[in-house]
């Protein structure tokens, strides 16, 4: 249905909230944007700037900024026109999937994406440096970059779908990698 209660689709992979105000929700077919006092759904699919694609998540930033990642790359809300407007991924003339995108410390992204690594990227979006996947060779679905975290140290924490857990330092060294197979 098209009415102000329904969500673009049953699957949700993401939630964002938006200071009190809203819950953006990254779903199989869209985003949807939840105000948390009238409990009414706004959905933005083609009509607002989105292709017709999964979304797998979406961040609201600290100055406010609100992001999706989908398989066509990630996109940027513009309060003005209510609409999403895409803002990356070209990366040497290829375009990704963006898995998930997190905001660290510094106020750099870090982006995951569904079989070509990471890129760390600046406030606006462009690549500062790309962390290649190292299980290129291998399946590309166990390739996919699931999660990111932030320890005290400022190390960052990467999260694969079937390939363990990688560490990078502060300065930007991969530290650690762990998997099953570690001894």
């Amino acid at each position: 249905p098209e009415d102000s209660l329904s969500l673009t689709d049953n699957v949700i992979n993401a939630l964002a909230e938006e200071k009190g105000r809203a819950l953006w929700i990254a779903s199989k077919n869209g985003i949807n944007r939840l105000c948390q006092q009238t409990h009414r759904i706004r959905r933005y699919q083609d009509d607002k700037g989105l292709p017709q694609t999964i979304y797998y998540s979406v961040l609201v930033d600290r100055s406010g900024r609100i992001w999706a990642g989908s398989r066509y790359g990630v996109y940027l809300y513009e309060s003005q026109t209510d609409s999403f407007v895409r803002v990356f991924w070209k990366h040497k003339n290829q375009t990704f999937t963006a898995s998930t995108i997190f905001e660290d410390t510094k106020g750099q992204f870090w982006v995951g994406t569904g079989g070509n690594g990471v890129y760390l990227c600046d406030q606006q979006m462009k690549v500062i440096r790309h962390y290649p996947n190292k299980h290129k060779k291998e399946s590309s679905s166990g390739n996919d970059v699931t999660c990111f975290y932030e320890d005290y140290q400022g190390n960052i924490w990467i999260g694969y779908s079937q390939h363990g857990l990688v560490c990078v330092g502060p300065t930007g060294e991969t530290v650690a990698s762990y998997t099953r197979h570690n001894s």
